[in-house]
């Protein structure tokens, strides 16, 4: 209990000081500072929004070009034997298995 009481009051001391600390700041700020201060942040913002819009054109003019190209290529020029795996292997080619037998024996001679 003795704990929570000292950081409630540290906590309170810090927010003290902190408060102390900004209308000090406040207090010894210009109108004018503030104000320089203010536009900036204002242009700031003018520029995040400009340079996102402009990502936002960029995105939609790349997708508008992906789309015309997409609609141009047309896949029925393309023989189907090419196009599809079955012309690789027939269902009647062999298949396979390497098996190694030093291998295997290696396998269970190196534990």
């Amino acid at each position: 209990n003795d704990l929570l009481n000292v950081e409630i009051t540290d906590t309170l001391q810090t927010q003290q000081e902190e408060q102390a600390l900004l209308e000090h700041l406040s207090s010894s700020t210009s109108a004018d500072e503030r104000q320089l201060h203010q536009h900036r942040q204002e242009e700031a913002k003018e520029e995040y929004q400009q340079r996102k819009e402009e990502q936002q054109k960029h995105k939609q003019s790349l997708a508008n070009s992906l789309s015309i190209h997409n609609q141009n290529v047309e896949l029925s020029n393309i023989p189907e034997e090419k196009n599809s795996f079955s012309s690789l292997y027939a269902l009647s080619d062999p298949i396979v298995e390497h098996n190694d037998n030093d291998n295997q024996s290696h396998l269970f001679t190196s534990t």
